[in-house]
Parts: C-alpha cells; sequence; structure tokens
C-alpha cells in the first residue's frame, strides 16, 4: 500500500523520496492495525513534513477508524484540506461536537473541494451528510446526496463499488435518523452485500454497516437479526484491534440484553463501557451509559444504586461539563420512577430555567417540560394538575409537529387515565382511553416500534375486555400472540395466553365481570410498563406534517344511506362505475362496526394487500380516503377535509333530502373540488 512504503520512505535518509513515492502506487496493502501502529510510530515525523494529499487521506481516515480526534484536528489545521476535514468532521459526530462540525462546514474553501480526488470528495460530502441528517437538515442532506450521485456516475470498477457501498451506507443511516426502519435495512443491506462481495474490502465500513443494520433491526424488533449482525460486528472490529469499534458494538449488545429482559447479563458490558468513555473524557456517552446502567439496576432490585448514577449524572449537568436534552430529560424520567421527588424538583426548576432562555413559546423545551411536570404530578397523585400540564404538553408537540414528544404525551396520559378508572370505573374513560390507543396505533404505524406497539395493543385489549366487547379483544389478543410468536417475546407471550384463559372465564360469567374486572385486568401491569422512562424523547424528531400527494388514490364522500355524493381519483384505475359497490361496502362495514359496539365508527382504518382505506365518519356521511402508504399527516388533513365538507353540505342543505344522486352536488361541486385542491393537492 501506498502509506505504508510512504512511511517506511519518511524513516530513511534517501533524497529523492518523493520520485519513489510516486511510483510505489501499486503497492498490496498491510493490516490495517499495523498500518495504524506504523503511522503512531512516524508521528513526529509527520507532523513536521509535507504529506501529499491523497496520504493525508489515507492517515485522516485511519485516525477516523482509532479515534484520534486530536491527531485528526492537528492534521485538519496545518493543511486545511478536504482529504482532512471529511474524516475530522465524522469523529465530531460520534463526539457530538456538533456545532463545531458546522463551523468548519461554514469555513471550507468551496473552490477547495474540486480540486481533491473523486474518493476524499466523496467521503467529504458523506461525513457533511451524517451531519446534516443528525442536525435534522433534511433539505442540505439532499443537496449533498445528490452531488455524491454525480461523482459515482464518474467513477468505475472497484472504486464504483466502493463509493455505491458508502453512498448506500449513508442513505441507510440518513432515513434512520427518521426511524424509517424499513427502508435503513434496505440500505444498509444493500451496502453490507457490496462490501461481503469485494475481494479487499474496506473492512472498518462493514463493521460500522454491521452494527447500524443490527441497530435498524433492533428497532424493528426483529432481535435475532440484530444480533446476528452486532457480533459480525464485534468479530471484525476485533480483528482491527478497534477498541472504539468493540465497545460500541458491546454497548448495542448491552441494549439487546435490556430488550430481551437479561439485565444482570447487560449490567457488567455497561460499567465496562463506561470505564472506556470515561478514560477518554466522552462525558456525554458517559452519561447516556450511566441512564442504561439505572435501568439495569432498578430492575434487579439495587435502587439505591442507582441514584448515585442519577447523581453522577446531575453532577455532570450541573458543571455543564455536559449539556443534553437527552440527558436532562432520562434524569428526570428516572427520578420521578424510582419517586426521588427532591431531586425532581431539583431538575425541573434546571429545565424551567432552559426554558426562560428559550426564546419560543410553543417549542421541544417548553412541550416536554410540561410533559414531565404533568408526569411527577400524577406519579405524587395530583391528578387535577397532572391533567393541566399533560394537556398542555401534549398541544405543544403536536403544533410544533414532534412525534416522540406527541407520543410520549400520550403515554402519560394512557397512565393518568388508568388511574382515574382504578379510582372509579367509567365509560367514559374507558371510551377517551381506547381514543388514545387508536391514536397511538396509527402514529405506530408509520414509526414502528414493536414493544410499544405490543403494550398499546395489550391495553387496548384490556380496555375492550372492560366493556364486554370479548371479540375484539380475542382479535387484539391474537395479533398480540403473534407479534410475540415472531419476534421471540416470549416473556410477554406467557402473560398474553394467561390473561386469554381469563378472558374466557369472564365470557362464560359475564355476570361476576363487574366484581371481577378491575381485579383481573386493573392494568396494573400495563402502567408499570408504560411509566418506564422514554430513552428516545429527543433522538429522533420526526415531522408529523410531512406529506406527499403521490401516496393518494381516490377520494370518496358517501350518503349515510349509502350512496355516493362525490368522488375524485387522484391516480390509478378509475372507478367511476364502481362507486355504488364501494359505497355498499363501507355501509356494511359500518354496519357491522355498530353491531359490535356501542360506540359508531370503530373501523377508522382498513389495510389491504396494495392500499389503505382510511374513513372519517360524521353524522350524515363518512369521507373515505384511500392511499398507498400510511401517513400520520394524511389522517389530519382527511379530518381538516371532512369538517369542511360537513360545514359546507349543511349550508346547502343538500343533507335534508332523502334520496338523491351526484346531480344534487352539481352547484356545490366546484367548492368540494377546491377544498379538495386546497387540502390534498396543494
Amino acid at each position: 500500500m501506498v502509506l505504508d512504503w510512504y512511511l517506511q520512505l519518511l524513516n530513511s535518509d534517501d533524497q529523492n523520496w518523493i520520485k519513489k513515492y510516486l511510483k510505489l502506487k501499486t503497492i498490496t496493502e498491510v493490516k490495517e492495525f499495523n498500518l495504524y501502529r506504523n503511522v503512531q510510530n512516524y508521528w513526529k515525523k509527520i507532523r513536521d513534513i509535507f504529506i501529499p494529499p491523497d496520504v493525508q487521506f489515507l492517515i485522516s481516515y485511519l485516525f477516523n477508524m482509532y479515534g484520534e480526534y486530536d491527531k485528526l484536528e492537528f492534521l485538519y489545521k496545518k493543511y486545511n484540506s478536504i482529504e482532512t476535514l471529511g474524516p475530522l468532521l465524522n469523529i465530531l459526530r460520534l463526539k457530538r461536537g456538533l456545532i463545531k462540525a458546522q463551523t468548519y462546514i461554514a469555513e471550507t474553501d468551496l473552490a477547495s473541494i474540486s480540486k481533491s480526488s473523486i474518493f476524499p470528495r466523496f467521503y467529504f460530502y458523506n461525513s457533511e451528510i451524517k451531519i446534516f441528517a443528525t442536525t435534522f437538515n433534511n433539505e442540505l442532506a439532499s443537496q449533498l446526496i445528490s452531488q455524491c450521485k454525480l461523482l459515482l456516475n464518474k467513477s468505475e470498477g472497484q472504486l464504483f463499488l466502493f463509493l455505491q457501498a458508502n453512498l448506500f451506507y449513508t442513505l441507510g443511516f440518513t432515513v434512520f435518523r427518521y426511524r424509517e426502519s424499513d427502508k435503513a435495512i434496505f440500505y444498509f443491506s444493500e451496502a453490507k452485500k457490496i462490501l461481503e462481495n469485494i475481494e479487499k474490502t474496506d473492512e472498518f465500513l462493514l463493521a460500522v454497516t454491521y452494527n447500524t443494520l443490527g441497530n435498524a433491526y433492533m428497532f424493528k424488533g426483529l432481535l435475532k437479526q440484530s444480533k446476528s449482525n452486532y457480533y459480525k460486528s464485534f468479530n471484525l472490529f476485533n480483528e482491527m484491534n478497534n477498541n472504539r469499534g468493540k465497545i460500541v458494538t458491546e454497548g448495542n449488545i448491552a441494549s439487546l440484553d435490556i430488550k430481551l429482559g437479561k439485565h444482570k447479563e447487560a449490567l457488567p458490558k455497561l460499567i465496562k463501557i463506561k470505564e472506556f468513555f470515561s478514560e477518554n473524557n466522552e462525558l456525554r456517552n458517559v452519561a447516556l451509559i450511566n441512564r442504561e446502567i439505572m435501568q439495569c439496576l432498578i430492575e434487579i432490585g439495587k435502587t439505591e444504586k442507582a441514584v448515585e448514577y442519577l447523581k453522577e449524572n446531575i453532577k455532570l449537568l450541573e458543571t455543564r461539563l455536559v449539556y443534553d436534552d437527552e440527558v436532562l430529560i432520562s434524569s428526570i424520567e428516572f427520578a420521578i420512577q424510582i419517586q426521588k421527588f427532591d431531586i425532581v424538583e431539583k431538575l425541573l426548576k434546571t429545565f424551567e430555567n432552559i426554558i426562560l432562555k428559550d426564546k419560543e413559546n410553543i417549542s421541544f423545551h417548553n412541550g416536554a417540560f410540561y410533559s414531565l411536570k404533568g408526569y411527577y404530578e400524577l406519579i405524587r397523585g395530583n391528578l387535577y394538575n397532572a391533567s393541566i400540564f399533560l394537556e398542555k404538553g401534549i398541544e405543544i408537540a403536536k403544533s410544533i409537529k414532534n412525534f416522540p414528544l406527541y407520543l410520549t404525551g400520550l403515554k402519560y396520559h394512557s397512565i393518568y387515565l388508568i388511574k382515574k378508572l382504578q379510582i372509579q370505573y367509567s365509560e367514559e374513560i374507558i371510551s377517551e382511553l381506547e381514543e388514545i390507543c387508536e391514536e397511538i396505533s396509527l402514529i405506530l404505524r408509520k414509526h414502528s416500534n414493536i414493544y410499544l406497539k405490543i403494550d398499546f395493543q395489550l391495553l387496548l385489549a384490556r380496555i375492550y375486555a372492560l366493556q364486554e366487547k370479548f371479540d375484539l379483544a380475542n382479535h387484539i389478543y391474537s395479533l398480540t400472540v403473534e407479534l410475540c410468536k415472531n419476534y421471540n417475546m416470549n416473556t410477554q407471550l406467557k402473560e398474553i395466553l394467561r390473561e386469554m384463559q381469563t378472558l374466557k372465564k369472564m365470557e362464560q360469567n359475564p355476570e361476576k365481570l363487574d366484581d371481577k374486572a378491575l381485579q383481573i385486568f386493573s392494568l396494573n401491569s400495563i402502567t408499570k410498563t408504560l411509566q418506564k422512562p422514554s430513552t428516545e424523547i429527543r433522538n429522533i424528531e420526526v415531522n408529523l406534517n410531512l406529506y406527499n400527494k403521490d401516496h393518494l388514490i381516490n377520494l370518496i364522500i358517501i350518503h349515510f344511506n349509502g350512496l355516493p355524493l362525490y368522488s375524485h381519483q387522484f391516480k390509478g384505475e378509475k372507478i367511476e362505475e364502481k362507486q355504488l359497490l364501494l359505497s355498499g361496502l363501507f355501509k356494511a362495514i359500518e354496519s357491522f362496526s355498530d353491531s359490535l359496539t356501542k360506540k359508531h365508527g370503530i373501523f377508522k382504518l382498513i389495510e389491504f394487500t396494495d392500499f389503505i382505506v382510511m374513513i372519517e365518519k360524521r353524522k350524515k356521511y363518512s369521507v373515505v380516503l384511500f392511499i398507498d402508504e400510511f401517513y400520520y399527516s394524511v389522517k389530519e388533513r382527511l379530518i381538516q377535509f371532512a369538517n369542511k365538507i360537513e360545514s359546507l353540505l349543511q349550508q346547502t342543505e343538500v343533507l335534508q333530502i332523502d334520496y338523491f344522486t351526484n346531480k344534487i352536488l352539481t352547484p356545490i361541486k366546484q367548492e368540494i373540488d377546491n377544498l379538495r385542491i386546497e387540502i390534498f393537492e396543494k
């Protein structure tokens, strides 16, 4: 390899070493760790002399692989080159030095980019994309992805494959920031296939790809695939003698243990990882690992020991060695969970001071503060205050389109309703709980989190059981059993099967429901699960308003007597002649729903193989929308359209006519078209 021979020439007294270097560009590569060790040995000489650009990149890439931040920064300040900046940006992202990284990007001389060869330039763009994706600047990330694709067209042979693998990895990283796990798995898998089939592959990138693919599988709940990829990653990092890579992967394996309920197995791994980050002064990572350690200690009953780690995090926050929303929020959640109210008060005061500096009244900080304040009041038993704060937090989360914050607020609100239900049984509360479960199910359809999905399906099944809707309860239990089997969640499976047996006894003795229901389905276990702290409240900020009209297929307005009032085809095969048939189908579905429950319109969404049907039912009509992929923002627009149509039709008194055809709507068809364009097509 060029670099290894170059290093040997550095150590010689040969005055013609540059000419010799230029002739040695086809030398076979040595093992990465040996190369890294050689660079370390020659570092003093490397510091003092000029290094050609391609060698700058090779050395910088090695420093990136082995986490040598200080040396990387020295090289960048000396050469101010794209070859050194790309690897430096990647290290800064891992160290959460995002502000510094963005400053370096802003100071970059754009003219110098075009002077670099393809691979360093491509790597620089890739590093930029990851910085922008981490800070959720999707527009700039997309522009840079286009630049990478242009560079890809200019390469061929082995270089083309390396660049293609890099681009697939970066695309996977970008979409996974928005927790689109299916897309992430696809891109990471494509990168993995290419890298596995290259004769002399980039082992570091392959190890990183295995690791991130494991993350995507774990988020989706595919634990077997996740574990397999983590161990492949660990073994490769081990072969490369890359301690940082091994530590990061071991941390993910520990997280997997936690998901599987193996807290005792996870704990020693986490403590070892913490020692590594402490030695390297990566204090934010220390704080995040403390959070995982606290969770393990609480689960195995060592609460007081967990408090020691909590206090360490508070000290890190107070001394401003670490400032991080995620660390602060998780610390407050843990303190609430273990009922250390003096600590909670102190941390909430810290959070309040941050809010005072936050100039926006409606912001993430405000939404998170009110949700946590509501959760705190809830655990203390102040239900009235809890309700006020939670409603405010949920309202802010929805208005700023922050999916995880909104989901967390709904989770806390469901605990509030369960506690009210335990005080006094009420059909009203049960109905409100049911609506929250439906809302969360819609969100989780797009942003899949298997663990939360199982928790809320169980909650919904128990709600149906309390309402004596045994068929629906059995149906939801069956779906949850399948989920647990598919994802090897044996602990949850045993619990669900026991509950299904209890449900059968309740069906056989419905007269005893009032006496037994709240004892058997008191929802205590689900409350305990839901009270576990959220670890992703700030980790992802998905825009709930993300919208693409290309997913729309067809829109129909159906009168309560089953006749179609209006339809519009967005794309696909025309279905005008099938309107009456479709209207009859949805009328039958509504009738079936009414026969199952006193609450009308339980079917809000029906999923077919190739499309999804969303239904918004009003007093005298329903709006039915066909889409090819679910987006939460589509639901919001459908509700908005249904409300405006309701007002419009009431004004025209069209609904007072007992029998009519499409012709009746001719006078207001243009107004409906205008509403459709305004809400769905702009």
